[in-house]
């Protein structure tokens, strides 16, 4: 890929992210359907991440049901999922103030290193104070907490952090992330790590919410499948029932 095609490549990439961050909060909202297909409330989404499932049709069931290894808790699987979009929210916001460029990009992508070391090593809660970050002037660099240079993690009880009000706030986040992509100006070799990043942000964050989304989606659809096949089985038999 030469360099303009680069450049090309990563202003769409950029537009199509701004795009899906919106989608995610509008579908979060309720205004808008799941790709064409139902419209979620919170209250769905609730339910779904709750552990109850009255219906048994939002999620199959996993493999490791079937094997006879206990499946993860839904809690505990949506609880840990927001404490890491929350540390990753609060370790980028900062970011925002790096001069845009190379700087810049190269910061988010070792924000993302230092991210996904933490989260192998069994990401713990920082017992240790928290550091503030401090705004890089020039070459001055910044400072997370727990000895990284923009991880933060602070000491902060999951039952305080909303899954609504993070997403909500994430999503917001990533429209000004992805903007500064382009500022100064979108050269070919911070094009070229744009696109690399950007696995990292569809990995973390947009790949967990979609993949969710489509499994409630599914879930709902087959509900209501199951309905309407109900009620036209009912209605073929009173017809029946009625046939000369």
């Amino acid at each position: 890929m030469d360099d303009r095609a680069t450049v090309e490549a990563a202003e769409k990439l950029i537009r199509k992210r701004l795009d899906n961050y919106l989608y995610i909060k509008r579908v979060h909202q309720g205004t808008v359907h799941w790709m064409n297909t139902v419209l979620i409330t919170q209250e769905d989404i609730r339910t779904f991440y709750s552990g109850v499932n009255p219906s048994k049709s939002f999620r199959g069931p996993s493999s490791a049901a079937t094997s006879g290894v206990a499946a993860p808790n839904p809690k505990d699987r949506i609880k840990k999922r927001v404490e890491q979009w929350f540390y990753i929210g609060i370790s980028l916001a900062p970011l925002l103030e790096v001069d845009g460029g190379d700087s810049y990009v190269g910061a988010v992508a070792t924000f993302w290193s230092e991210f996904e070391l933490w989260k192998s090593k069994g990401p713990k809660k920082v017992l240790a104070a928290r550091k503030d970050f401090q705004v890089p002037s020039g070459g001055r660099t910044l400072t997370g907490s727990g000895g990284h240079e923009f991880l933060n993690t602070p000491n902060i009880p999951c039952v305080a952090l909303d899954y609504f009000e993070v997403v909500f706030t994430l999503c917001d986040l990533m429209e000004h992330i992805y903007k500064k992509f382009l500022k100064p100006t979108l050269t070919p070799a911070v094009a070229k790590n744009v696109l690399k990043v950007d696995s990292r942000f569809k990995h973390h964050i947009l790949g967990k919410i979609s993949g969710d989304l489509n499994k409630l989606a599914l879930g709902m659809l087959k509900q209501q499948i199951g309905a309407v096949d109900k009620n036209l089985s009912h209605s073929w038999e009173d017809t029946e029932d009625n046939a000369p």
